[in-house]
């Protein structure tokens, strides 16, 4: 649908954009050399062990259900201090593999051990964003493949039943697909992150198609959704077959928001004092300003694509997600950054004592699963690495009061696709 011959709008998207991209585990026989100890958790600078903490690693029992490498853990807390985990395939989108790949565990011993029952949704769904909300209901979404809605389930009994409440359309895009989690802030509100896109045609570059990522807020509990594209707008864009794209760093569309083109995966979370993060995976078309931010930015040679940035960027909201601070990268002291091309799809947790924490995959050398730690609100980042998992898997985490974080992720390697809870804690400050 979109030639190349077609005319480039030069505008700054302000919410997402890009696409889903599949990741292969091409390290199945590497070696792990961090990863040797389950009771563990090796703390490096680079290749340097710097600390060795005391952990637990609770393999859970998918029953032969996962059966590709993305698979995703998502993990929520009821009032009683029970904690639930969802397992799954990544966003819901692309990877349906038959029946029986939800799979929700619950545990009332923090983590330790744990009880699963199977997840029938309508119509077979398959589960991509899943959270508990503060009345104890639980929320969830689903796409498919292909699929040209979102649609928002709600359980009442703890996950065991779900019905429906809502579905969102793709127009005027083709199709639309979960990009992120679902979070519920402390006044009640409710993100979703969507992406809506109208591929490229067939045998052209991705960039010839048009993504758009929004994040969708909701205020009754998931029956209705606000934010997303405006068809008034983008009608007319897709009609003439246009495609969008940047000019620079810091452009904006007028009554599009205030987020990023050529990011997704988005993780949100609210922290204390009242922002929203999003870590931002930055890997969209190439752009010719890109070049003028490779060192600042942590870019690399380009890829296959032409990419020269593939990394997890950070940005924060402080009006509940409406609008965004421009996106920046993971910096150290002295401004460098600490995350380079091919360490993509993060999540970020806040400590009891405020230390900001980044767990994001590694997908170069062995795929690994790593922690990073900001001891000032996310101003800078330490070189610390926490070599919490070996192989490739999306996490899901928590922080009980004690500061144990809860992960829960997938772990893929060699062709062999599990699912585990990771319980661990930051050394004292």
């Amino acid at each position: 649908m979109f030639a190349k011959s077609s005319a480039l709008i030069s505008i700054w998207l302000t919410l997402l954009m890009g696409g889903l991209l599949m990741a292969t585990n091409t390290d199945a026989c590497a070696d792990y050399p961090f990863h040797e100890d389950p009771n563990v958790l090796v703390v490096t600078r680079g290749d340097e062990v710097v600390n060795r903490l005391p952990c637990e690693r609770i393999a859970l029992d998918g029953g032969g259900r996962w059966h590709n490498d993305h698979i995703r853990g998502q993990v929520g807390q009821t009032s009683d201090g029970t904690i639930y985990a969802q397992v799954g395939g990544a966003y819901g989108a692309y990877w349906v593999v038959g029946e029986g790949l939800n799979v929700m565990f619950a545990s009332d011993d923090e983590g330790r051990t744990w009880e699963s029952w199977n997840i029938d949704l309508p119509e077979k769904r398959i589960i991509g964003a899943f959270t508990v909300l503060n009345d104890d209901s639980f929320l969830a979404a689903a796409t498919g493949p292909g699929d040209t809605s979102i649609r928002y389930y709600r359980s009442e009994d703890r996950g065991h039943t779900w019905v429906q409440i809502s579905e969102l359309t793709c127009a005027p895009f083709q199709n639309m697909y979960l990009d992120g989690n679902l979070l519920q802030l402390a006044d009640g509100t409710i993100l979703s992150v969507a992406h809506y896109a109208v591929p490229p045609p067939a045998g052209a570059d991705f960039s010839q198609g048009l993504g758009v990522e929004y994040v969708l807020r909701s205020t009754d509990g998931g029956k209705t959704w606000q934010g997303g594209p405006d068809p008034a707008l983008w009608g007319p864009i897709i009609e003439a077959k246009l495609t969008v794209a940047p000019v620079g760093p810091q452009s904006r569309v007028p009554g599009l928001g205030g987020t990023f083109p050529g990011c997704y995966e988005t993780g949100l979370a609210e922290l204390s004092d009242g922002r929203v993060a999003a870590v931002l995976r930055f890997s969209g078309p190439a752009y010719p300003w890109h070049k003028d931010y490779v060192e600042a930015w942590g870019g690399a040679a380009p890829d296959n694509v032409g990419r020269i940035f593939r990394q997890v960027m950070l940005s924060f909201s402080p009006d509940g997600g409406r609008t965004w601070a421009q996106m920046r990268p993971f910096v150290d002291a002295e401004g460098k950054p600490v995350i380079v091309q091919q360490e993509t799809n993060g999540q970020m947790v806040e400590t009891p004592d405020g230390r900001l924490v980044l767990i994001h995959q590694r997908r170069f050398g062995p795929y690994q699963l790593i922690g990073r730690v900001s001891e000032n609100r996310g101003q800078t980042w330490l070189h610390d690495e926490y070599r919490l998992s070996a192989g490739f898997g999306y996490s899901g985490n928590l922080v009980l009061d004690d500061g144990t974080i809860i992960t829960v992720t997938g772990k893929s390697i060699g062709g062999n696709h599990s699912a585990q809870v990771i319980r661990w804690r930051l050394p004292n400050q």
